[in-house]
């Protein structure tokens, strides 16, 4: 099957340091799977999920030789950008929600210097990386009410800000996992109602 480029996938291609591939997702049957793409259009898929996995938004390492990807079986996957080759498989999100429902693998994210990766899932939990080793530093359990949609690290790498579906962001020592601070961003108020156009 062809892969689909444009339903239900990512929306943030992935650039190879040397700018001769980029890293997408694409709908390949049943599933969204995290493909390479050379600049003649040749499309190779690095996974190859069972029917119904999602794999969401790829990112690079700060030097463009890494790409990690995640996805709802709850595995981060990091990859060689040139060769395409698996360099490790980060295991350390629960596969069930507290009330055993299937979870998922929203958010993942480098630090600047490329020394750490943070992800985020459904049920609000944050695990942050070694990069290089692929070895668990931090799990910060439950941390938020929501599903942890977003994750980012300040340039420095020291701090790491998490972002969930029900408007809070948190704030934490990247290398300690302690929380620093903590926002919440009440939901918008409603629309007003359309009102017909004068003529």
């Amino acid at each position: 099957k062809h892969p689909d480029f444009h339903s239900e996938s990512s929306d943030v291609p992935v650039w190879s340091a040397d700018g001769r591939r980029v890293f997408y997702t694409a709908k390949v049957g049943e599933s969204v799977e995290l493909m390479r793409v050379e600049l003649d259009g040749t499309a190779t898929p690095l996974t190859k999920s069972k029917p119904g996995t999602r794999h969401y938004h790829p990112a690079a390492s700060p030097d463009g030789k890494f790409v990690a990807s995640v996805a709802d079986d709850m595995l981060c996957k990091v990859w060689d950008a040139a060769t395409g080759k698996l360099v490790h498989t980060l295991k350390g999100h629960s596969e069930r929600t507290p009330n055993n429902f299937p979870s998922m693998l929203y958010a993942v994210a480098y630090s600047a210097d490329g020394k750490y990766l943070a992800t985020g899932d459904k049920v609000g939990h944050v695990v942050v990386w070694d990069a290089r080793t692929g070895q668990e530093l931090h799990t910060l359990i439950a941390v938020h009410a929501g599903s942890v949609y977003s994750v980012a690290f300040i340039p420095d790498g020291r701090r790491l800000a998490s972002f969930s579906d029900f408007g809070t962001v948190k704030v934490w020592d990247a290398r300690t996992g302690a929380e620093k601070a903590a926002w919440l961003f009440p939901p918008l108020p409603p629309a007003p109602p359309p009102r017909a156009l004068e003529r």
